[in-house]
């Protein structure tokens, strides 16, 4: 019988039963209030699909050559009948882990900023808009002796991030005349480095973003290089939080894939979707820290004691 239903029945009552979701759910007013913010500062959704539509180009250019002309055939899209559409059976294994980082996403790091991470190093590095000494004078103002430390680090990924791209570029030329094993061993430390400065620029998208829309919210007038700067002051506040991310993804994710460049580690690879399970689990568990951090508190505490407020 469900056969010869025809199809446009299950979308009319999909899109329906969404329709009253949205027209009769309290939380309507923050949506509809989003829309506005994002119709008004378009940069909010440009900087996403930017950020996103690099790292597909990059993804697509190094992983998926184009061998003759005829293997990009848009014609194909046209017929669908033609896909060869996987069995459920055969990909649901494959689903729950991707879904589940997708939502962790939305409180963590929202978009991959590789490859622009590396423009975004330079752009640093030379100071753009004051955000040098921004951050510099954030980090001595709120970690004193400390943020020398964390500036240390922050110098050292952000000089990885300028490595990245080279390595990828020349790695098949340096494959003949360097032994594949070092050539792995430093590139996989680079990437690894570089993974810090390409995270905390995500972090710092975000709550960049965030005060925009609360800028908007509030009705307040700004200038663009003050609220990059003010961004700044509030993501060393947020770099709390997203440090202790960074520690604990690199210590459980990162660095026994690391370590099998340069040492012998049975099955690395079977543990890494449960290593990814773990932190997505943590991240969510914290949920509100992140955005409690750029709003409302100033320590890590305050957060944590929102956090368990607003639980």
């Amino acid at each position: 019988m469900w056969l010869n239903v025809p199809r446009v029945y299950p979308l009319l009552g999909l899109c329906s039963g969404y329709a009253l979701v949205m027209l009769f759910n309290p939380i309507r007013l923050a949506l509809r209030d989003g829309f506005r913010c994002i119709t008004r500062f378009k940069r909010i959704w440009l900087t996403f699909t930017l950020l996103g539509g690099a790292y597909s180009v990059f993804q697509f250019a190094t992983f998926t050559p184009l061998q003759q002309s005829s293997d990009l055939d848009f014609t194909q899209i046209l017929a669908p009948a033609s896909w060869a559409w996987p069995g459920f059976l055969e990909v649901w294994r494959e689903v729950p882990l991707p879904a589940l980082e997708g939502v962790v996403g939305i409180f963590d790091n929202a978009t991959t900023t590789y490859p622009l991470s590396a423009l975004a190093a330079v752009l640093l590095l030379f100071n753009w808009r004051g955000l040098h000494g921004a951050l510099l004078r954030a980090l001595r103002k709120r970690y004193r002796l400390w943020g020398v430390a964390i500036y240390v680090v922050l110098l050292i990924s952000v000089l990885a991030a300028l490595l990245k791209p080279i390595i990828f570029w020349r790695l098949p030329e340096w494959g003949g005349a360097v032994p594949a094993a070092r050539v792995l061993q430093i590139s996989a430390t680079i990437d690894a480095v570089a993974f810090i400065f390409e995270y905390l620029f995500g972090v710092y998208i975000q709550v960049y973003l965030i005060t925009v829309c609360l800028a908007w919210v509030k009705g307040l007038s700004f200038h663009e290089g003050d609220l990059f700067r003010f961004a700044m002051r509030r993501f060393s506040y947020v770099l709390e939080w997203a440090g202790l991310v960074v520690i604990v993804g690199t210590l459980i994710v990162r660095a026994p894939l690391l370590l099998a460049y340069f040492r012998d580690v049975p099955d690395v690879l079977d543990y890494l979707p449960l290593e990814r399970f773990v932190m997505s689990g943590l991240i969510i568990a914290f949920c509100s820290v992140q955005i409690s951090l750029v709003l409302h508190n100033e320590s890590l505490g305050a957060a944590f004691r929102a956090h368990r407020e607003f639980v």
